[in-house]
């Protein structure tokens, strides 16, 4: 009995065994039915998504697809508007807008919910594919830009493998294996040069907007998705894309094989095909930064040249041929669809002008960087603008104006909700980052015009932070007296040989030229010691003459600035302190020099 309960026991176990592997294995399901048609687009609808953020290759390329569709689809309008991880900052902007009198109110919004639904509703304006190399990792850059000229998405091998059947998509450009460094030396250099070949020196690129995106080589690996949301505006503006090195001296970190200067060889030429299409009648903006990671000394990794020495030489290489820069974009989402704002010239008003009163210490204070579209898409989700203190105390807000173009809204909001103690100057330099002493003669008509123009709109007289390596020559105050003739402030900081800064003086009788000081610009959140930086800078006097000092200040709210005069009056009771907005700074200056 009891041997016959043992089989019994193992016979059922076998058969629980095996039922059990028969229940595993599912039945075959039946193949599923895709629906390849286009999703009709609505009027009157904005259709969001969220993208994934994993960390991974899949959720970076994921990214690039995306937003490459997108600068598509926001050609002729509002239409899609894409989430990141951090909800809230893309959330906020298109909530605020999305309010009574905005310009988005009575849009109705459609989550899409699968990356199979976002390209079944951007089909009827995709024409094609790009497949780019994950082997080089500049062909995203060079994809990108075949995708605006010629209205494709971006894909890597794996979503072409996913998708492009599966959607009837037309494979127009496959890249993997195309470019093997045979013609410069660098496989990176090789994909560009047949970029410029094909596209930039065939004129069929924006001649006025190009774009230095950090490429896939170190932030796909690890899914940073910072350059692969910002790809819709070059697709919907059809820029030419690009990451390379100013540096004719050191090979970049990401080739270091290279033949030495082959990125900067192919930097120039891009510059030059640049000035050659605008002949002198535009400038060019040159959307993004370089890439700290592989051009400049990065801690622990060595290099011959610091991160402000790169950025410098960056502007200083562009400038020559009428390209300025716009630092910040490859951190912001949506610029294709918030440059479909409406936009109105803005106004700021003027205050009222009083007179200089002797033995005052007359105090300016710049806040600063917002001349990237990167720094004012943030600037509303900190305490900087949201500042209680705001209106408290008069500064002038460093703003680029020509922001105007790419962030129409949020411009056109800062101005309608400024105090009266808030003003707005240009921030490096002045329509866009560019050194204008390297502007060539024969252009300064040009650079006078496009400031003309963008000062003007957004009300301007003021550069309270033009940056150059020299002192503004007599021909560059010229030019800077047609558009900013109520002030300009200079920093001098020289990576080339020469350079001096100017003595304050009124150029002309007319503008004043002064020097900004950068000595305590990254101390305004500890306010105790911007004030006793300061305080070293005002040296004691027994002059009855006003004197006159002006600050930058970096990523600050007003409050701490308030709260750095009242700890300088206490350190130094000597000084008769007062805080002036730029127009009686400016004013005031010009009285005492010309009397």
């Amino acid at each position: 009995m009891k041997t016959s309960s043992i089989l019994l026991a193992a016979l059922i176990a076998v058969s629980v065994a095996g039922c059990s592997k028969i229940k595993m294995t599912p039945d075959p399901e039946p193949e599923q039915v895709v629906d390849p048609s286009p999703i009709p687009i609505e009027g009157n609808t904005i259709y969001t998504y969220y993208l994934s953020n994993t960390h991974t290759p899949g959720c970076y390329d994921e990214c690039v697809a995306a937003s490459t569709l997108q600068g598509l689809m926001n050609r002729e309008g509002p239409v899609l508007y894409l989430h990141g991880a951090n909800t809230n900052k893309t959330s906020k902007w298109i909530d605020l807008f999305s309010k009574p009198g905005y310009w988005l109110e009575g849009k109705q919004r459609v989550q899409i919910t699968s990356f199979d639904d976002l390209i079944r509703l951007g089909k009827n304006v995709i024409k094609g594919v790009v497949i780019h190399d994950p082997e080089v990792p500049a062909t995203i850059n060079v994809a990108t830009t075949v995708a605006g000229v010629e209205d494709c998405i971006v894909f890597s091998p794996a979503q072409a493998e996913k998708y492009v059947e599966k959607y009837g998509l037309a494979v127009l450009h496959d890249f993997r294996g195309r470019f093997d460094g045979s013609v410069s030396g660098s496989a990176k250099n090789d994909a560009y040069r047949w970029a410029i070949d094909n596209y930039l020196d065939k004129d069929l690129c924006s001649a006025t907007q190009s774009f230095l995106y950090e490429d896939g080589c170190f932030n796909r690996p690890v899914g940073n998705l910072e350059y692969a949301y910002s790809r819709d505006l070059p697709v919907k503006v059809r820029g030419f894309v690009f990451d390379l090195s100013p540096w004719e001296d050191e090979a970049p970190r990401d080739d270091p094989s290279q033949p030495l200067g082959t990125d900067h060889e192919t930097y120039v030429r891009i510059l030059a095909s640049y000035l050659r299409q605008t002949a002198g009648r535009e400038m060019t903006c040159l959307n993004g930064f370089f890439s700290k990671a592989k051009y400049s000394e990065i801690s622990g990794l060595g290099g011959l040249h610091g991160q402000v020495a790169t950025e410098w030489e960056s502007v200083w290489l562009a400038s020559y041929y009428n390209v300025y820069m716009d630092t910040g974009p490859g951190e912001v989402y949506n610029m294709s669809f918030h440059s479909n704002a409406p936009f109105k010239p803005m106004k700021q008003g003027r205050p009222e002008l009083g007179e200089p009163q002797d033995g005052k210490t007359y105090i300016l204070f710049q806040l600063a960087d917002y001349d990237g579209a990167g720094a004012l898409w943030e600037f509303m989700f900190n305490s900087i603008w949201n500042d209680d203190n705001r209106g408290s105390i008069p500064v002038v807000w460093g703003i680029n104006p020509n922001l105007i173009d790419k962030l129409p809204d949020i411009m056109q909001y800062i101005w309608s909700t400024k105090t009266d103690a808030d003003w707005f100057g240009a921030d490096a330099s002045c329509a866009g980052y560019i050194n204008p002493n390297r502007i060539q003669p024969q252009y300064l008509d040009l650079f006078t015009e496009h400031n003309k123009r963008y000062y003007e709109l957004c009300d301007m007289t003021i550069s309270p932070m033009v940056l150059d390596q020299d002192q503004p020559s007599e021909a560059v105050k010229d030019a800077f007296m047609e558009f900013s003739p109520d002030g300009l402030a200079t920093i001098v900081m020289s990576y080339h040989p020469g350079g001096s800064w100017p003595k304050n003086h009124v150029w002309k009788d007319t503008m004043p030229v002064f020097c900004l000081n950068n000595s305590v610009c990254g101390d305004g959140n500890q306010p105790e010691k911007l004030a006793e930086g300061i305080s070293k800078v005002i040296q004691k006097s027994s002059s009855p003459t006003p004197r006159y000092y002006m600050f930058r200040v970096i990523w600050v709210g007003p409050g701490k600035i308030l709260s750095a005069v009242n700890s300088l009056k206490t350190l130094r009771p000597d000084l008769d302190i007062e805080v002036l907005d730029p127009y009686n700074f400016f004013h005031y200056f010009k009285t005492t020099n010309n009397q």
